[in-house]
């Protein structure tokens, strides 16, 4: 059973966030997610964002990209291949906590040697994180509670130069009819069914992003985009350009 609720996220958790989750159920999912960002426009709200803090710039050295919560890497091979089609110099790390997800996005990412994956504790503020000029958090804030997120984003400003590129589902009764509605269709993992329904239902408001990001230092931009998504981007108040 679902617990969806209108004026609030809930903090059922999702069968994914299992980190021993592995073998074909994992390959599987991740197979369901790449297609729900490849359609229902993740991947899009992604490179729009990265566009928006790119803005005028002209790059010298590679753009670095680190994707939180990468999953298989399936959205920084996408990273990689709009920014070669562009001419744009491209460096992407990839950061997850499940150990057989970082080895499938090793595999499947083989071809790309501008792509690195690691281990890391997102919460954890002595470790050294990665230099970088753009933070991802694509459907990847959701499954944490709002305190954490606010936590995160904090910690995650420190360490970027042009800024932080979320997109997140928008939580409404009609995003969770839309999701029942196609989720058959488009998803041969029942994990991918279960969990999409529960990341609407944890998933935000505009006021609850208005909220959050009145407690977060940066420069802030929320729209909506298709199939109910949010774009939000963050930028150091005082930016540095390259």
């Amino acid at each position: 059973m679902i617990e969806f609720h209108p004026d609030k996220r809930s903090s059922q958790s999702e069968i994914m966030d299992d980190f021993q989750l592995q073998g074909n159920e994992l390959f599987t999912l991740l197979d369901d997610l790449a297609r729900v960002n490849q359609y229902l426009g993740g991947n899009r709200t992604v490179i729009s964002g990265i566009k928006e803090l790119i803005g005028s710039r002209k790059l010298s050295d590679p753009l670095m990209v680190v994707d939180l919560g990468c999953g298989d890497g399936e959205l920084l091979r996408h990273c990689s291949k709009w920014a070669k089609q562009r001419k744009i110099p491209f460096q992407g790390i990839g950061l997850d906590a499940n150990p057989h997800i970082l080895q499938l996005a090793k595999e499947r990412s083989a071809s790309f040697d501008n792509l690195e994956f690691r281990s890391l504790d997102v919460f954890n503020e002595t470790l050294e994180w990665p230099s970088m000029d753009i933070a991802v958090c694509s459907l990847f804030l959701h499954h944490f509670p709002t305190e954490d997120i606010i936590r995160l984003l904090g910690i995650i400003m420190q360490h970027c130069q042009m800024g932080i590129v979320i997109s997140d589902l928008e939580r409404n009764k009609m995003a969770l009819n839309l999701f029942k509605l196609i989720s058959p269709i488009m998803l041969r993992s029942k994990i991918a069914r279960h969990d999409g329904q529960v990341s609407v239902a944890r998933a935000f408001t505009r006021n609850e992003l208005d909220q959050i990001s009145t407690k977060v230092i940066g420069n802030h931009s929320i729209s909506r985009k298709w199939a109910y998504r949010w774009q939000w981007t963050i930028q150091p108040s005082n930016q540095n350009n390259r």
